[in-house]
């Protein structure tokens, strides 16, 4: 995970396609399927296309093949944002206000440095199981 939005837009792509090359490398040496997501913020602050556009870039270059689409999803109902009629709302108190007129819009992007989270060792998820134990 990054946390990108504080960066400018080129060292943001830059971070994302570095990360994303190790990551399709990575996959491609161990012969096992990846699926990166790239999860903006709730209010769409950052670089949110630009980092997309960087790792169909990256993964076509290592692999040969773009993605065959995108999802943009930009929703988070549990905090009260979603986008309805090309708007991007929040839910402010018991109000619903286009997230460009809230305190969002007049926040910095963040004080807080990048973070990356990357492992070179693979980890498998723990089996699941619907038995009641």
């Amino acid at each position: 995970m990054t946390n990108t939005r504080s960066l400018p837009e080129a060292d943001a792509v830059e971070l994302n396609t570095r990360i994303g090359r190790m990551l399709f490398e990575l996959a491609a040496r161990l012969d096992a399927p990846i699926e990166v997501v790239s999860r903006s913020d709730s209010t769409l602050r950052g670089h949110v296309i630009a980092e997309v556009r960087a790792l169909d870039a990256v993964h076509r270059e290592v692999t040969g093949r773009g993605y065959d689409g995108v999802l943009v999803v930009p929703a988070y109902f549990e905090a009260g944002r979603f986008t309805a009629g090309n708007v991007h709302w929040a839910r402010v108190g018991a109000k619903l206000v286009p997230v460009g007129e809230t305190e969002f819009a007049a926040m910095p992007r963040s004080d807080t440095p990048p973070l990356t989270c990357v492992s070179s060792s693979p980890r498998r998820a723990p089996a699941r199981s619907n038995r009641a134990r």
